[in-house]
């Protein structure tokens, strides 16, 4: 019986965590945050992980759900906090419907995710069991390429390093943005979107990103998927030797 719905149990089980609603600039916004039981291993605050969705539902879609709770448990592996802001409908126009990050609302975006720290700070165990400034950016999909603009465009935001999963593209750069960690991994057969990672990573070696020292640049021989297979490697990249805010 259990081996029956085993590979449902994310679409079945409640979302982990606790659900918040907070107010930035005026709009009403949410995030699911979990952290990790407490174990004997446990050394000082852990970081915070940032999961941005790509489209995405009113109703957390089944997606989504599956992606929040294989990054708790990874959560649980690899000691961190983990915080999935949800993007805002409209976001991208070709689709009204859907929950995105951008290209609309794109100010309004990024303002959340910079005031992010603040509310987190409000949360139990902040400053104790997690650090709320230490802050590390996943985003796939229509999250990565919101990553990739932040990412090169905005040295205020508050990330230490950026996991950008099927998605991204250098629009711009801004010289004052800080070198921070990069993982990049899409997949080789994703049509319509390869092509623009490629000229992302591309645009990072160019700006002096070092491949294997703060850029690991990967592509997987399949589509438009979240390649969970790499997980734990991504997280352990950009969680080793955390930088703080201010380093360049």
């Amino acid at each position: 019986m259990i081996a029956a719905w085993w590979p449902y149990r994310y679409l079945l089980l409640p979302m982990p965590g606790v659900t918040r609603k907070v107010k930035v600039g005026g709009l009403q916004r949410e995030f699911q945050f979990f952290v990790p039981a407490v174990t004997d291993a446990d050394r000082g605050q852990m970081p915070v992980v940032v999961l941005l969705q790509g489209f995405d539902s009113a109703i957390i879609a089944d997606h989504t759900r599956e992606m929040f709770w294989k990054f708790c448990e990874a959560a649980e592996r690899n000691r961190f906090a983990l915080v999935m802001p949800r993007g805002l409908q409209g976001s991208f126009g070709e689709i009204p419907e859907v929950i995105a990050w951008y290209p609309e609302y794109l100010v309004e975006n990024l303002r959340y995710l910079k005031e992010l720290p603040e509310h987190l700070n409000k949360e139990t165990g902040a400053g104790s069991r997690f650090a709320a400034d230490r802050l590390y950016f996943v985003g796939y999909s229509n999250g990565a390429y919101f990553g990739a603009i932040a990412l090169m465009n905005y040295p205020q935001m508050p990330f230490l390093g950026y996991w950008l999963e099927a998605g991204g593209f250098p629009y711009a750069f801004n010289e004052l943005v800080p070198k921070r960690k990069v993982f990049i991994n899409a997949g080789s057969n994703d049509l319509y979107n390869i092509e623009h990672i490629r000229k992302l990573g591309e645009a990072l070696r160019n700006h002096g990103w070092e491949t294997g020292k703060n850029l690991i640049y990967r592509e997987h021989p399949g589509t438009h998927i979240f390649d969970f297979a790499v997980i734990d490697e991504a997280l352990r990249f950009l969680l080793t030797d955390h930088d703080r805010p201010g380093d360049g």
